[in-house]
This record gives structure tokens, C-alpha cells and sequence, in this order.
């Protein structure tokens, strides 16, 4: 499924995921792996690896998943979580 709304939305959308990073970092302050399921296009993830974290997630749009790669250089899994051979 396609949805350019998103992404145009990606600012305020970053905004909102750095607070919510913010508050991670304060409860977990080790940085480890962080996964994101529902991963869409990767904002969260690719604020999250330039704070240190180390960034995967799970995606069932293939329109996401490659504008996850193109622009945040992402890699994320395709398919649901539900039925994903995760590591």
C-alpha cells in the first residue's frame, strides 16, 4: 500500500519519534538492538541509529520498505510479524 501523505508528514512525524526516543534513552540507557515492528518507511529506526541504537524492523508494505532503504538506508524484513523467520 502506498501512502506519499506519509512521508511528507516525515518532519513532524521525526519530531514526535525523537521524543519518544528521548524517553527510551532515559529508561534504557545501554543501547542495544532496537526492532520496530510496523516499521513503516524507518523514521523512528533511522533517528533511533543516529542516537546508537542499532536499528531492524518488519514491514508488510513494499512501497514502505523501499523508501525505508532509498532514504534512511534501511533494510528492513518484509512480510508480517506474525508469520517472520526472525533472527
Amino acid at each position: 500500500m502506498k501512502d506519499p501523505h506519509y512521508e511528507e508528514e516525515a518532519r513532524g512525524r521525526g519530531k514526535n519519534f525523537r521524543r519518544i526516543l528521548s524517553r527510551l534513552n532515559r529508561i534504557h540507557p545501554e543501547k542495544g538492538r532496537l526492532f520496530d515492528v510496523g516499521a513503516a518507511t524507518g523514521i523512528l529506526l533511522y533517528f533511533a541509529h543516529l542516537q546508537g541504537w542499532i536499528p531492524s524492523g518488519i514491514e508488510v508494505s513494499s512501497w514502505a520498505i523501499k523508501i525505508a532503504a532509498h532514504k534512511y538506508k534501511l533494510d528492513l524484513i518484509k512480510g508480517p510479524f506474525e508469520t517472520a523467520q526472525i533472527p
